[in-house]
């Protein structure tokens, strides 16, 4: 769908000009009727929500995901939704593309809170879940060609870096890594990151290893060019599905953003476990002992909204 919007908005245009002028008739009428069509989609392609409640709705979730549909039958992976907080005011048209506004404190937990959440009126978030292991157990995600989509960006050499993040606001995260290229013809690793991918030929397969883990995957793509380096971003909430596909525009429906800045967040990767109670948070850090020993000590943080406790 991505390719077809530029087609669409052209078209659209072609229309708006031949009705200028027009006097009333029933081909005028259709074709009015087609370009506000036409309209409607560009609208709503240009909001990149699941979802969107405005602050008097409430909402109860229950494992509501996104379903990615791959090109070879049967292929169907799952990942969280993003939602949207609408401020229209409903006596007067309104910009579909100001009207919304990213609701983060459920997108930064989409990979828990789209499996049970409630949404309370003025955006309230209620839930309980608990994260083990939450940047101490490590990933080995590998990338690698693949039919089940088509690569519909530019041609060119690219590299693939990770990061798992657990809880955004209180930069519970892992550093930046290296993804590793899988070599399908000797079954094995290659010592080199960079895959040369074609516009129209097989897009790339990412299998994150995650042993059903759930976490906001942070993607780091970079295009190798001769004279410069292009890099783009993707937050991908993963839900326990370690299968992931790019096809140049967006990773199982997540568009990338383009970045001229280090796309890397803020990490702390010592964090053990990590609890979530209706918007309160505690977290159960490693700390090694003051005597460098391989003991560690076990720091608590709860996060109350504005107070923070740390014993």
């Amino acid at each position: 769908m991505e390719r077809e919007m530029k087609n669409i908005k052209q078209l659209k245009q072609v229309i708006d000009d031949y009705l200028k002028g027009k006097e009333q008739s029933i081909k005028i009428v259709m074709l009015r009727e087609f370009s506000n069509s036409l309209g409607y989609i560009l609208d709503k392609y240009k909001i990149d929500y699941d979802v969107a409640i405005d602050k008097y709705s409430t909402l109860s979730i229950n494992n509501l995901y996104r379903y990615w549909m791959g090109q070879s039958f049967g292929t169907m992976g799952t990942t969280g939704i993003k939602i949207g907080k609408m401020d229209i005011d409903w006596n007067n048209s309104s910009n579909p593309e100001t009207a919304f506004a990213a609701f983060d404190d459920f997108n930064n937990l989409s990979y828990a809170l789209s499996q049970s959440s409630h949404i309370g009126q003025h955006f309230n978030v209620r839930a309980h879940f608990a994260v083990k292991d939450a940047t101490t157990a490590p990933l080995n995600p590998v990338f690698m060609k693949n039919s089940g989509t088509m690569w519909v960006a530019e041609s060119g050499t690219y590299c693939y870096y990770y990061q798992r993040i657990v809880d955004r606001s209180h930069n519970i995260a892992t550093t930046k890594a290296q993804i590793s290229q899988y070599d399908s013809s000797n079954n094995s690793i290659s010592s080199s990151c960079n895959i040369e991918l074609e516009q129209s030929r097989e897009g790339v397969l990412l299998n994150l290893n995650n042993q059903g883990k759930t976490f906001i995957l942070r993607l780091i793509r970079i295009k190798i060019e001769t004279d410069k380096i292009s890099q783009w971003y993707v937050d991908v909430p993963i839900t326990g599905n370690p299968i992931i596909y790019d096809n140049g525009v967006s990773v199982n429906g997540y568009k990338w953003i383009n970045s001229t800045q280090s796309p890397e967040v803020a990490s702390k990767t010592n964090i053990k476990a990590l609890q979530y109670n209706d918007g309160m948070v505690k977290v159960f850090e490693l700390v090694q002992n003051a005597d460098n020993s391989n003991q560690s000590n076990v720091v608590v943080t709860e996060y109350l909204g504005d107070v923070t406790i740390t014993y």
